[in-house]
């Protein structure tokens, strides 16, 4: 009898306490047995590093520990795609996913770790009132005071002074830790996480994210000015929120190509060459002697350069130098501290033709009439000039006005214009862009907005955002909208629009060739297709197997072949870009050829109830070729040949 080889596809999602243990397996494997960490084993192989005293720096609160515990819990949902509510599902790269965002970040961990540059998130501000963002992770005031020990585990009170403040510090930070957590698995090496907070939190923002991302890669606090509707009477106006900014690796963020939008059109930073004097004497500089030989570049025709008699004056020159032709005519020593010696040097022995610094720039340097030494550096495309206080980046009431023209009357929306701002400082022009508390989605709006100006620009944007209720009261509901995320998928499709109709003449938006982007794929979080294992509750045999009958089949009754595709392929690591073919060569069985495109790879699935011997003849599989079937579908001996011609997994 053939023996079967395949491997059951995954169920959930990646166990990340699983994967970490692998990782930590391949740099110390003798502290890593069956799956277990000997943590006696590792604390010797790692010797004094190994910290273990009782006293030390940490950052600590109420419920911390359950909060590891929750991100460690892989996901068993999925997500269910809805072309009907899409634009352009069949050539767009773009995401909307409503869900709820821990889970949703879990299911996207295997297909998308690595790939995300940019992360901007504006979460709820935890502002004292009613928790908006809904979490399984919520505590009550009632497990707050069991978990801060003022009351036990019978509901009674220890103490007479309840602390009932810290609560809502303690359950904010518990929702977003295992968020930014997973959310950092997400970026490349070079990527880059904006979080947009107030003053209420940004103490603890700061805190977390130097724990999650490390200290040493903070780069910025940004102040975002609200210039908007300052003039109405307060105790102390606040007209100002944070963006905070950190890397994943703070060594791998080169300068952003971006220069403050505040900055005068005449400021030498726009003009083409800069010259500077290389003069810089100090602690750090001290005087060294240059030759400068005959022939040394000078910044006039004609002319004698004396030596200055000033003490203050630097360079020193030990002789008079004469000028002719825009060169030295003789040999002179010049005695200064330098800002730039080792390229002044490299200048001169490159006989006087320019010399590259360390940003890039082509630099060369000439002898003034004063004597003073100048470099002149060409100037390179796509200037850094970032500032972190930011203005002129729009307003909420200029966004509000906007979005109300749209027939969408949110609070307090971010501007498109800050949104575009951070955008070009934090990713490339082909950047994939996540946002995972997306509200309205300026993010969304923002991507097509710049991508709509420059046809050089790829942006892509995934953005995720739960399906909350919106008020009763609010006059949102009369013009039908139920949820934040039908406001967040209207937005974009509005913002598709406006852009359509801006740029009518530039862009041809039927070419079917076309660069531009302007369509969104939508994805729901749902139940798994798969059944899920629930146990009995009694001890009875016969409750057992018929619970065990239950998983003949393992898919739920009333399947879809689409959902149950998209499922295998968001758990098998493809992405959410991926295109799903039907094979037309196959006659005998449907099968399905599912491709993501990034990733440039594919793998085929069949979920028919049964195989025919001629399906696999046809598709002519290699060694490292997948196919996914039904594992009912399959003879013992179909499964046997199959194992031996490519890679089987079964459902």
């Amino acid at each position: 009898m053939a023996t079967r080889k395949a491997n059951p596809v995954e169920r959930q999602s990646v166990d990340l306490v699983k994967e970490n243990i692998a990782r930590l397996k391949e740099l110390f494997p003798e502290a890593v047995s069956e799956g277990k960490v000997d943590f006696g084993k590792l604390r010797a192989t790692l010797g004094e590093i190994v910290d273990d005293k009782p006293e030390r720096y940490s950052f600590t609160w109420a419920g911390k520990r359950d909060a590891i515990r929750l991100l460690q819990v892989p996901s068993r949902a999925t997500l269910k795609p809805c072309p009907e509510e899409s634009v352009n599902w069949e050539t767009t790269k773009n995401l909307f996913i409503e869900g709820e965002n821990l889970e949703v970040l879990k299911l996207l961990y295997k297909s998308y770790a690595g790939r995300v540059k940019m992360i901007y998130i504006d979460p709820p501000y935890n502002t004292g009132k009613d928790f908006i963002y809904s979490d399984d992770y919520h505590d009550p005031l009632g497990e707050y005071l069991r978990l801060t020990g003022q009351r036990d585990d019978e509901g009674n009170l220890l103490t007479s002074k309840v602390d009932r403040s810290g609560r809502y510090h303690s359950a904010w930070l518990s929702m977003m830790y295992p968020r930014l957590f997973v959310a950092r698995q997400l970026l490349g090496d070079d990527g880059v996480i904006f979080v947009s907070i107030n003053d209420g939190e940004v103490l603890h923002v700061r805190l977390m994210l130097n724990e999650v991302f490390g200290e040493e890669n903070y780069l910025a606090t940004f102040v975002w000015v609200n210039e908007g509707n300052i003039d109405n009477q307060s105790r102390i106006k606040t007209n100002h929120e944070y963006v905070v900014l950190y890397a994943k690796d703070e060594s791998r963020f080169p300068a952003p190509p971006v220069i403050d939008p505040n900055i005068p059109p005449d400021s030498k930073l726009f003009k083409k060459c800069i010259e500077n004097t290389i003069v810089k004497n100090g602690p750090g500089n001290p005087v060294t002697a240059v030759k400068l030989p005959v022939g040394f570049p000078a910044g006039f025709q004609e002319g004698t350069i004396e030596p200055n008699a000033d003490d203050t004056f630097w360079p020193k020159l030990d002789y008079s130098v004469r000028v002719s032709d825009f060169k030295t005519q003789n040999e002179v020593t010049v005695k200064s501290g330098w800002s730039s010696r080792h390229i002044f040097e490299q200048f001169i022995a490159n006989g006087f033709r320019t010399v590259t610094d360390t940003k890039g720039q082509e630099s060369s340097f000439y002898i003034s009439e004063t004597g003073a030494i100048i470099v002149k550096k060409e100037r390179l495309e796509g200037q850094s000039h970032v500032l972190t206080v930011l203005r002129g980046l729009g307003t909420v009431q200029i966004e509000t006005a906007k979005l109300k023209d749209w027939g969408l009357d949110y609070d307090y929306p971010k501007p498109t214009e800050l949104l575009k701002y951070l955008i070009r400082v934090g990713s490339d022009p082909d950047a994939l862009v996540l946002d995972f508390f997306a509200g309205s989605c300026p993010l969304a709006e923002a991507i097509i907005s710049l991508n709509g100006e420059n046809p050089a620009n790829q942006r892509r944007f995934m953005v995720v955002q739960l399906p909350e209720p919106i008020p009763s009261h609010s006059g949102l509901r009369s013009s039908g909208f139920d949820t934040i995320a039908e406001i967040a998928e209207t937005r974009i499709q509005k913002a598709i629009s406006a852009l359509k109709a801006q740029t009518a003449d530039s862009l041809d938006f039927e070419d079917a060739n076309r660069s531009q982007d302007i369509g969104f794929r939508v994805f729901t979080l749902t139940e798994s297709s798969y059944r899920q294992w629930h146990g009995s509750e009694e001890k009875d045999g016969q409750k057992y197997t018929d619970e065990m009958a239950l998983f003949t089949d393992p898919l739920l009754p009333g399947w879809k072949p689409e959902d149950v595709i998209w499922e295998v392929a968001l758990k098998e690591g493809y992405g959410l870009s991926a295109t799903i073919e039907p094979l037309q060569e196959i006659k005998s069985n449907q099968v399905f050829r599912v491709t993501d495109p990034d990733r440039e790879q594919s793998f085929c699935i069949c979920l028919d109830d049964k195989l025919s011997d001629e399906m696999a003849k046809t598709l002519m599989l290699g060694k490292e070729d997948l196919f996914v079937c039904r594992d009912a579908a399959l003879t013992d001996e179909q499964a046997a040949n199959l194992a031996l011609q490519c890679k089987l997994k079964t459902i």
